[in-house]
């Protein structure tokens, strides 16, 4: 029997380039994949390669587009309800600063509390369209979150025992409100006093950047701001690292 022709071998030997024919057969393959008409000018594969290149470019592009905006657009949220809370304790310390003392204690004038419930709930009682965010010292340079107040009412999901101290969720799109301020002398959080003249005098307001877990926080004392600026506050464990300007 006669050898077959090497226009009847099925292949090309190992290391051997393949042929434009074969090349244009897959692209007559793919063109008929696509619907197109028997005799039509087809995709070749290094068409098809530089198509899904330019393709995934553009998707890379809109991605990191994306993620750009949604950043912008939740540190600007972060921002605006730094703003929203720093005026309502301001508000707050007006209104405190004009009632007479009364048999609570501590006396409801030149404080930012009225005696009444915890913080977060004492300031949704007179600020009632902000929903506050209990904010407590664990440490040093360690806060947690206990729970969510509006209205002077516990919001649901918010507090439940140890499990959402360090859930930033809770924390995204309200006002933290801490008894206490940041003491610039030894970097730490400190706790307002509760008895005496200065009791209860200092207070800070606390905003979380969702995305970021950066934080901008200011402190007052008897109406004047006394710290500022932003921090890093790490979920999980709620250390606050990273101070720096506002």
């Amino acid at each position: 029997m006669d050898a077959p022709s090497p226009s009847r071998r099925r292949g090309a030997p190992p290391g051997q380039a393949r042929s434009p024919r074969r090349s244009g057969v897959i692209a007559l393959r793919f063109g008929r994949a696509l619907g197109l008409p028997r005799g039509s000018a087809a995709f070749t594969l290094i068409e098809l390669m530089v198509v899904i290149l330019i393709l995934a470019v553009l998707v890379a592009i809109a991605v990191a587009v994306a993620v750009t905006v949604r950043r912008t657009a939740w540190n600007s949220a972060a921002k605006y309800n730094y703003r929203a809370g720093c005026s309502a304790m301001d508000s707050i310390w007006v209104y405190f600063s004009g009632l007479q003392p009364t048999a609570t204690t501590p006396p409801r004038y030149d404080r930012y509390y009225d005696g009444y419930g915890i913080w977060a709930q004492s300031m949704s009682r007179y600020e009632k369209k902000i929903r506050w965010v209990d904010v407590r010292r664990a440490a040093n340079n360690r806060l947690y979150q206990y729970g969510t107040w509006k209205n002077n009412v516990l919001q649901p999901n918010t507090r439940d025992g140890t499990t959402y101290y360090y859930d930033w969720s809770k924390m995204y799109g309200r006002v933290g409100v801490y008894r206490g301020y940041r003491n610039a002398a030894n970097t730490a959080w400190t706790n307002s006093a509760t008895t005496g003249n200065t009791a209860y005098a200092e207070v800070t307001v606390i905003v979380l950047t969702e995305g970021s877990n950066r934080a901008y926080y200011t402190s007052y004392r008897f109406g004047s701001v006394i710290a500022a600026g932003q921090f890093t506050w790490a979920p999980g464990t709620g250390d606050t690292t990273s101070f720096g300007e506002p």
